[in-house]
């Protein structure tokens, strides 16, 4: 009986210690797997005639070919075979590289995925890449001496970042999909052809940076660094932060929640915004349709609206000087200009179509009829309005602080329904001829027009029928004398609108 029992115990030992063996065999196996993972193998293309397929094995260092779903490291760092093929299903790597000898290697073949050790040019050589390209891993493209082109027409980096890095250019052909954030640094030249899906876009270093396709990014695009940067197509985003110093252009149609300029040279086209602000030391051009809630325009650069407003409330908070240039009626609804110069140049239709509030800014007209004629003028203290021998007309004006209507002296015409000047207010009339200007005001400003008063120190008098307000007396020349005080007040503000 004990006999019996001591073999049962030994040949449960004997099992034990074979699954012992076999468990310790399969750890050994996934260790040496994963070591497998991490194998460099490099290019040295010596097959002779044995083609030019990755497959071959004698085209490796190694003689042997690295598997295709190993996870490898490869380096190309030969001048034999440069035109090869990834042969086979797609092939799983952890990097791809070209070290600092290798020739000039076009790659084309199945798909490549590439793991987080991305894809490096160290050759001062051009690298160009036809396989379409997957992301396993968050990575970076670095063309840290010569350039790379990725050719194939489709490329996805599955939810995965990519950084393209490097004093080389970079050419990305085709589509980029799915990418959760695109960043280009450095000072290469990144020129993208295709269709880019992104969670967000960086723009950053001194290259430019062209983006010719389509712009699908669910939250920011943010353009910064010193490089200029070019969006060719259609864009659409939560949001745009433009803050590089170089110069920025989108050439087609943007689509955004927020539109915030702050620092460069910057052109726009078809601009559809809820809000949109110009602000610090930037310059902005708006050549097409522009459509915001609010656009906001707040620093001391200039900015262009050339194109047609179709809707939204202009404010001017800054230093800068603001053109209305288009050729059609632009619907903004309502104007303030807190502060800078707003130029109204629209040479057909008007430049805005509700009412003018400025309080402490200046106006400039540069055309006639810049205001429709049923709009409201509202002057606060320290406000400015120059006519520039054009001709305008508009239903009400409100004066409720010190304020000047410059004539320009060679003829301008200013026809309102109604002028009411407030509290204590005063209305400096400057630069009047009185054979060339005109000044009307269709209903009698009754006790306004003592608060009215003309340059060289006459008072204002209406006339009934005409509804010509005019100097009284006539002085013999006007322009010559300046009333101190008031007009110290506005001298800069009005230098500076005619030298803008």
């Amino acid at each position: 009986m004990r006999s019996s029992r001591q073999g049962q115990l030994f040949r449960a030992a004997e099992i034990i210690r074979f699954l012992r063996a076999l468990l310790c065999a399969a750890i050994a196996l996934v260790i040496n797997s994963q070591g497998l993972c991490a194998s460099t193998f490099t290019w040295d293309g010596n097959s002779g005639t044995g083609g030019t397929k990755w497959s071959t094995g004698s085209n490796w260092d190694s003689d042997a070919a690295p598997g295709r779903s190993a996870g490898a490291d490869l380096v190309f760092d030969s001048a034999f075979k440069l035109a090869n093929t990834a042969d086979g299903g797609s092939w799983t790597l952890n990097s791809l590289n070209f070290a600092s000898g290798a020739g000039a290697f076009t790659i084309d073949g199945s798909s490549l995925y590439v793991g987080a050790g991305g894809i490096t040019n160290s050759s001062s050589q051009l690298q160009t890449i036809n396989n379409s390209i997957r992301l396993t891993a968050n990575q970076t493209w670095n063309a840290s001496t010569g350039g790379l082109v990725f050719g194939s027409n489709y490329n996805n980096a599955q939810n995965n970042a990519l950084t393209l890095a490097g004093a080389g250019s970079i050419t990305v052909s085709g589509q980029l999909g799915n990418v959760s954030t695109l960043t280009t640094t450095d000072s290469g030249n990144r020129t993208f052809g295709g269709y880019i899906n992104a969670g967000t876009v960086n723009v950053q270093g001194s290259g430019a940076t062209t983006f010719n396709g389509q712009l699908n990014v669910s939250s920011t695009i943010n353009v910064g660094g010193s490089g200029s940067t070019s969006f060719g197509g259609y864009v659409s985003a939560s949001t745009v932060n433009v803050q590089s110093t170089g110069a920025t252009a989108f050439g087609d149609q943007l689509n955004v929640t927020s539109l915030n300029v702050t620092a460069g040279s910057n052109t726009f086209s078809t601009v559809y915004a809820t809000n949109l602000t110009v602000s610090s030391t930037a310059d902005a051009t708006f050549t097409g349709d522009l459509g915001a809630n609010t656009i906001a325009i707040n620093g001391s650069g200039n900015v262009t609206i050339g194109g047609q407003v179709d809707y939204g409330t202009l404010v001017l908070n800054g230093t800068g000087t603001t053109t209305l240039s288009g050729t059609t009626d632009n619907n903004i609804s309502s104007t303030i200009v807190n502060s800078g110069t707003l130029v109204m140049a629209q040479a057909d239709g008007t430049a805005i179509n509700g009412s003018l509030v400025v309080n402490g800014g200046v106006v400039s007209f540069e055309g006639d009829n810049q205001i429709p004629n049923w709009s409201s003028v509202t002057l606060t203290e320290g406000s400015m309005l120059l006519l520039n021998d054009t001709i305008q007309s508009f239903e009400s004006l409100t004066i409720t602080g010190d304020t000047i209507i410059d004539f320009g002296g060679s003829g301008s015409t200013l026809n309102i329904g109604s002028i009411n000047v407030t509290d204590d207010a005063v209305l400096m009339i400057i630069n009047w001829n009185n054979s060339l200007d005109s000044f009307i005001a269709q209903t009698n400003p009754s006790s306004s027009i003592v608060q009215v008063s003309f340059e060289g120190g006459a008072t204002a008098g209406w006339t009934a029928g005409s509804g010509n307000i005019t100097p009284v007396p006539e002085p013999a020349t006007y322009g010559t004398i300046f009333i101190g005080g008031m007009l110290g007040l506005f001298g800069y503000a009005r230098w500076r609108a005619r030298n803008r």
